[in-house]
This record gives C-alpha cells, structure tokens and sequence, in this order.
C-alpha cells in the first residue's frame, strides 16, 4: 500500500539518467470525453500478451479526483469490457470508495449469457487506504501469473506490494484455461460514457511476470524512466516488452500515440489529450 515506497511530487523530482534515454512528456486526460483506446487495428491487448505464461502492466499516474463521494462509485484508469455473443469479457484496473476508504481494485471476468457461467479470473481490491487523489505522481504494477492450479494477480503501488483482498465473490479461477480474452480492447480513462480525469505516463506491457526487483528498479527510475526496450540495472526483461506506451512523448500525431516498443500496437487517442511537460 502507499506508504511502503517513496513518493515523488512534480515539484521535488529530479530526473535521474538511465541508457541515455529521458522522457518529460505525459498526458492529460480531461474525465470530459478524452480517452485512449489500446490496439483497436489487430486486437492485440494485455490480455493476449498475458497469455498461458502470465505478464505484467507498469504505468504512473496522477489524479485529484479518483476519490468519489458516493460508497461503491468506482474509478477507471485502465479497462474495457468486449461483447461478442453470448460472451462478455472484462477486465479493470481502478479505484473504489469502500465505505469511504479509497481502494485499488483488479477485475477480471468472462460470462456466457445463454450460460449463464460466470468466471471470474481476479477479483480484488487493496486492504488499506491508497490515498491516489493526492495530486502526486503513483507507480502502479500488476502481474497476472499461473501459479499451481490456479491464477495469481500481484499488486505493487510505488514499488512496494500492496496487500489485496477479494470482494463480489471467488477470484483466481481454475489454471484449466488462460485469462486472454483475443478481441477484447483495452481503454484508458473510460468505461462506457464515464470518463476519469488524470494525467498518465510510461505506460508499459510484458508478456511475463517482472520481478519484484525488476519493479522496484522501475519505480526508483521516476517519472521520466527509461528505455524499456534495454536491459539496464536491475531490470532484465526488454526481451519480452510487448507494448510500451511513453505518453505524448513521441508528438507524431494527434491522434496516436504510437508504440515505441518496436512492435506496432500503437494506441488511439480520442478527442485529442493534453501533452504536457514535467
């Protein structure tokens, strides 16, 4: 939970230098219609990346507004449900008012509507208060891996992990099956016709499960971090890079945002963020 790791504000951060690489560019979303749609030419997304071996989401983000007034009202910063008769499938990454206490929570499931069969691949929310409506710069990391029977997902916020309860019912299903769901796209700062106002940076996809060093590394990097596509320190992982998102540090449209991993599953943008300068 916050607390565990060190807090960088935007006026106290100073850039480290890492593999020659600098980033001072990220993202504004507005919570008005402003949001970015992950991989919507081939349908590739985290969850295809996760696949049967497991994989990991990195990403900082900002907000003085992720903590709403009314108990259950969610927060998205990451996710998107698809349709394809009879299934749903969706997956979240967000914030909860539980009782007026601010929660990360993970969602993940598939439902059969002629089945009515319900699976629920990871279902959780943070046990202690994460306080993301500080206006301070948080790192947040998810791993989905297979571990025995059964799925795992780990939750690090500022480079510490954070404990995790379940709620709404079973989590980590069976390892029968994957969680990748091919065909699902993948939003940022929407769901549906909600949308969340923050600022979003480095934001970065693998198709295996980072380390616990690995992540740490990442977050004492910053805001500014680094070339995900080397392994450089503690980090030793660019071989399975899969997307990697730098937020408006490549200006080469208005509406791309373009994948600077190497392998072209550039993101959407709509109606048009805010690129702005650290």
């Amino acid at each position: 939970m916050l607390g565990l790791g060190k807090t960088i504000t935007k006026e106290s951060y100073v850039s480290p230098s890492v593999a020659e690489y600098n980033s001072t560019v990220y993202l504004e979303f507005d919570g008005v219609n402003e949001y970015g749609e992950l991989l919507t030419s081939d349908k590739e997304t985290f969850m295809d990346a996760v696949g049967v071996t497991g994989g990991t989401m990195s990403f900082w983000v900002r907000s003085s507004d992720f903590y709403s007034s009314t108990n259950n009202q969610y927060s998205y910063m990451m996710g998107q449900y698809f349709l394809s008769f009879p299934n749903v499938k969706g997956f979240y990454i967000g914030t909860r008012n539980d009782a007026g206490t601010n929660r990360i929570f993970i969602y993940r499931a598939d439902l059969n509507i002629m089945t009515s069969t319900f699976t629920r691949w990871s279902d959780f929310k943070t046990t202690g208060a994460d306080h993301l409506t500080d206006d301070t710069w948080h790192h947040i990391a998810v791993v989905m891996k297979p571990f025995g029977s059964s799925w795992r997902t780990v939750l690090y916020v500022d480079g510490a992990t954070a404990s995790l309860t379940t709620f709404g019912g079973a989590a980590n299903a069976s390892n029968t099956a994957t969680p990748a769901a091919s065909g699902m796209n993948m939003t940022i700062a929407r769901y549906n016709n909600i949308y969340d106002q923050f600022d979003l940076n480095e934001v970065a996809f693998w198709n295996s499960e980072l380390s616990a060093s690995e992540i740490s590394y990442i977050y004492n990097q910053g805001l500014t971090g680094f070339d995900f596509t080397q392994n450089v320190g503690d980090y030793t992982s660019a071989s399975d890079l899969y997307s990697w998102y730098q937020m408006g540090e490549k200006d080469e449209t208005e509406s791309i945002e373009p994948d600077s991993s190497g392998n072209s599953r550039d993101m959407t943008l709509y109606n048009t963020p805010s690129r702005l300068t650290h």
